[in-house]
């Protein structure tokens, strides 16, 4: 049930980028170029979801000791990939998202930090007001993702990473990657200003 229910919520957003981008393409006489490009999105985005569902049933799995294979990626690509999968829900929203970072790598999976960062702007869009900007920043040993929204009160930044919990739906799987990778989760977050999610490598 835990796995199902968070699941769902983690395949939410990339789905209605890929309803998006095929209602366009049913709806808008676009060019030939861009039915391609389209086209492309959904089918790249169609074998990320397959291969996290994939990857998501192996964390689950009695066996923790099965390692995940890591690969040093640079937070440039990282970034990108999940840009482009938000990219309906930002627009949606009228939301500017800024990429900072300095040529940093890190060694990750790459599909499921990418569902991470995805996770992680679907919230900080929810959060934000129409027409705002969200911060995706890389510097030292973190990866961090910044809204100027709604904030999160403190008695219950503890209990974001819990399953179901209301504030932090979905971040139940989140919080089990970011362990398989050995990432430290922080919150930073006031109420009225906003919420920076701090991942930290080690």
């Amino acid at each position: 049930t835990l796995f199902m229910g968070n699941l769902t919520h983690e395949l939410k957003t990339p789905m209605t980028a890929i309803s998006g981008y095929a209602q366009t393409l049913l709806s808008t006489k676009i060019s030939r170029e861009n039915q391609e490009a389209a086209l492309l999105y959904i089918y790249e985005e169609c074998g990320r979801l397959e291969r996290l569902s994939q990857k998501m049933m192996k964390l689950l799995e009695l066996d923790q000791d099965e390692s995940l294979v890591f690969t040093e990626v640079s937070v440039s690509r990282l970034f990108e990939a999940a840009e482009k999968s938000c990219e309906i829900i930002l627009k949606d929203k009228q939301i500017t998202l800024e990429r900072v970072e300095h040529g940093e790598h890190f060694l990750m999976d790459l599909d499921l930090m990418t569902d991470v960062l995805i996770n992680l702007i679907d919230n900080s869009v929810k959060a934000s007001a129409y027409g705002g900007r969200i911060i995706l920043r890389a510097y030292d040993n973190c990866i961090e993702v910044q809204d100027f929204g709604q904030g999160i009160p403190a008695e219950e930044q503890e209990k974001i990473m819990e399953p179901f919990y209301m504030v932090g739906i979905g971040l139940a799987l989140t919080a089990m990657i970011a362990k398989r990778h050995n990432i430290s989760i922080l919150v930073d977050s006031k109420v009225g200003e906003g919420t920076r999610m701090i991942l930290q490598f080690v």
